[in-house]
């Protein structure tokens, strides 16, 4: 019963949405109508969502209370994770409808579609949609603990024992980065026709008839990529030495880091993933990828569906007492 973790969340996000739709009626007579509709409508948004985490790795028995948690040196870890996402959907319905409304029969027609798209988007706007840093070896220790938070956090190297400060990219080993495209497609038609007529016989009697067809088309397609940073020397680390060159320094978000942190903690430097993202154009053997993962990933997130519902009817309706009894 101890704290082992922490983990805050430092997000930014922005969204807009446009909207429009009309519709037109025409009377062709005193019983016939005609109506035309369109909608249309957008919703846009952009979001970082940056995790901070503190790990304490392991704890020895008499070093935690339900007020402070003192991690084994050097089984502790800091990390940073960031998912930048831009999200759009698009959605466009017209439709085209007719109605009779005569003294006799009555009757509708219509037809309509709609096609919604969705996409998700990140390394086609500069960006990696993924990326985690690393600082491993590490000793960490939480005093004060609140419901809300540590109070203090200590984090010291494990094996100097000199204070590691987790505001500071230099401290950090940049670990992997990815990006999920994504796109999804639906599309639906609708078409009807039906007419009604009633009799006015001694029990009054109305018959209607109709065809009815909806077909709906679904397609989804996503595409991850995931690489593991190495650097010049060609290995992957989890925590900056003097002999690897992995260090997370070289892509610092400096707009980001001028803003204090949430709960009263300070300011960070968090990984640029446009920064990172240019670096890895820059310098692609930097980065390693399992390309057997990713051609597996692109075809088993690859999904489509058809449905066609058609339906013709003939109904009939009686009324007894006077409309009383249907």
């Amino acid at each position: 019963p101890y704290l082992s973790d922490y983990l805050y969340r430092d997000s930014t996000v922005g969204r807009d949405r446009t909207a429009f739709g009309a519709t037109v009626d025409y009377r062709l007579g005193r019983a016939d109508r005609v109506s035309l509709s369109f909608h249309y409508g957008t919703f846009h948004s952009f979001y970082n969502q940056r995790n901070f985490t503190y790990s304490v790795g392991a704890v020895a028995a008499g070093n935690f209370s339900p007020a402070f948690t003192r991690g084994n040196v050097g089984a502790g870890e800091i990390r940073q994770a960031e998912s930048p996402r831009d999200r759009l959907s698009r959605t466009v319905m017209p439709s085209l409808s007719y109605r009779h409304d005569g003294p006799v029969w009555k009757a509708e027609a219509g037809l309509g579609f709609s096609l919604a798209t969705n996409r998700f988007r990140d390394i086609d706007k500069g960006y990696f949609g993924s990326l985690l840093a690393r600082r491993t070896g590490v000793t960490v220790s939480f005093e004060d603990n609140t419901d809300l938070r540590p109070g203090r956090v200590t984090v010291t190297d494990g094996v100097t024992g000199a204070p590691v400060d987790p505001g500071t990219l230099a401290n950090y080993a940049l670990a992997t980065a990815g990006s999920s495209l994504g796109k999804s497609v639906s599309f639906h038609r609708t078409a009807f026709v039906n007419a009604r007529r009633d009799f006015a016989w001694r029990w009054p009697v109305g018959l209607k008839a109709g065809l009815d067809a909806r077909e709906s088309r679904s397609d989804y397609r996503t595409n991850n990529t995931a690489l593991t940073y190495v650097g010049a020397d060609g290995r992957s680390s989890t925590t900056p030495t003097g002999t690897s060159d992995d260090t997370a320094a070289g892509v610092v978000d400096y707009d980001i880091a001028q803003r204090f942190g949430p709960y009263g903690f300070p300011k960070m430097q968090w990984v640029s993933p446009e920064s990172l993202y240019a670096l890895y154009q820059a310098k692609p053997n930097y980065f390693t990828a399992d390309q057997n993962a990713q051609y597996r990933s692109l075809i088993s997130n690859s999904k489509r569906s058809v449905e066609l519902i058609s339906s013709a009817y003939l109904r009939g309706d009686l009324r007894l007492f006077d409309g009383r009894l249907k």
